[in-house]
């Protein structure tokens, strides 16, 4: 007798997108968390850079990468109750990272990595959710961390 309702996973249809290769609520709410430290550090971060900087087109870029930083947390903090779990309130390590570099073209460029990190770790979980409104988020946030990426680089490269 197979009774998956005593299951470890919880649910039937938990069980069955598990084997589908998808990820369990448990670890989706584990890798949202992430994200949302992440998110937590960058508006930390840009909050600290624009106060710090000079040049207008920097402060201007970092003003509306704040509020997209701001955004994508509470985007995140949302799906992770809407999973039934409780939103990190850990601040990722980069703030700390970023705001050790003196140089600030050296520190957007620093920024640049993080936002790549993010990329990259949203193309990695993006295939493994089946929830396709999840996905769409997630698809957006993505998106607009490669636009700010692009968007920083253009600041930092020698004119």
């Amino acid at each position: 007798m197979n009774d998956l309702s005593a299951s470890p996973i919880g649910s039937t249809a938990e069980s069955d997108d598990i084997h589908m290769g998808y990820m369990g609520r448990g670890e989706i709410i584990d890798s949202l968390n992430e994200l949302i430290e992440a998110e937590r550090a960058g508006t930390r971060t840009a909050l600290a850079l624009r106060s710090a900087e000079t040049r207008q087109d920097i402060r201007d870029f970092v003003r509306d990468f704040h509020a997209e930083e701001t955004h994508w947390c509470t985007q995140l903090i949302e799906a992770v109750r809407r999973l039934g779990g409780a939103p990190s309130e850990r601040c990722g390590d980069t703030y700390e990272k970023t705001m050790a570099i003196s140089d600030p073209v050296d520190r957007l460029a620093f920024v640049v990595r993080g936002q790549r990190w993010l990329e990259h770790k949203l193309d990695c979980l993006i295939p493994v959710i089946r929830d396709g409104t999840l996905q769409a988020m997630l698809r957006t946030i993505r998106d607009g961390h490669r636009h700010n990426h692009g968007r920083i680089r253009q600041l930092v490269t020698p004119r």
